[in-house]
């Protein structure tokens, strides 16, 4: 209970107008995703598992924005932002959890009247797929589209509130959580996202990722295309297609000297690794 007390003290109570999930009741901590790309139907489908912790709001910090805000749910639900989501079932350990859509609020209410009462971190899993072409966080590329004309591609942009629409979560940039990854997809394509890839399944063309800082569900990215690399140094990385990396290579050329300036002037750089990609020509939508 004390580890439960200094988590709960370090979290801030808010209001947001654009989420309906209710994170000043539960707070998800840590999530895992388990994907699989299926450009044939162009869509994700998976699982993804949340740690989650019940807040005690006699313990938390409170925002000015919190003044005369009632909470939107009921004590035993779990409600979160969705957007064109198949859910398919909702398990707590080996339990199917009730479950339904309100479609007004693009929301998903979970009946967590199985936990225990006295359970203040609990995990559940939701098995899910975005809907065939119409993920508005998600542009499918086919290979005429890219710039090799190889094979399709796939990149996300979560920003601002596109996330739900990727997977089930509390859409909003105060809610920060750590996240692991496992994504297959087909040969002889990469997998990037937004964290640090810890492993790599040949056979199956499986990444795995982790991502140990917490951040918010608009920054978990994903692109899957026929990639390539060059590395400027042992933690600076450029990925593009093929045809494209020489001219990354001689473009971002200073890119270790502006992130040592960077560093003088902001202190050091926490993300571990800093790799970015450029993406195809024909880049559907503007990225800001």
């Amino acid at each position: 209970m004390e580890n439960m007390n200094k988590t709960t003290k370090q979290i801030r109570l808010y209001y947001d107008p654009n989420s309906s999930s209710n994170f000043n009741r539960y707070r998800i901590v840590h999530t895992a995703f388990e994907w699989t790309i299926d450009f044939d139907q162009q869509i994700i489908h998976g699982h993804v598992q949340f740690n989650i912790v019940k807040l005690n709001e006699s313990l938390c910090e409170y925002s000015s924005t919190m003044t005369n805000v009632k909470q939107n749910d009921l004590p035993g639900q779990l409600i979160l932002d969705i957007n064109k989501l198949n859910i398919e079932k909702v398990l707590y350990k080996t339990n199917l959890l009730d479950f339904e859509i309100n479609n007004e609020n693009k929301s998903l209410i979970i009946d967590l009247n199985l936990l225990e009462e006295k359970e203040d971190m609990f995990s559940i899993c939701i098995y899910y797929s975005t809907l065939s072409n119409q993920c508005p966080a998600v542009q499918w590329l086919t290979k005429d589209q890219t710039l090799d004309r190889k094979h399709p591609y796939l990149f996300s942009q979560c920003q601002s509130i596109l996330a739900r629409s990727l997977y089930p979560c509390q859409d909003s940039p105060g809610i920060k959580s750590t996240y692991t990854a496992r994504v297959t997809c087909p040969k002889p394509l990469i997998v990037l996202m937004s964290a640090i890839q810890t492993k790599h399944d040949p056979e199956t063309n499986t990444f795995y990722f982790e991502q140990t800082i917490p951040i918010s569900s608009y920054l978990v990215a994903l692109a899957v295309g026929d990639l390539v690399s060059f590395d400027f140094n042992s933690s600076i990385r450029v990925w593009s297609e093929a045809s494209l990396i020489d001219k990354c290579r001689y473009e971002f050329a200073e890119t270790e000297q502006v992130l040592r300036i960077a560093e003088q002037l902001l202190g050091e750089y926490q993300w571990k690794r800093y790799d970015f990609i450029i993406l195809p020509p024909s880049l559907p939508c503007k990225i800001n």
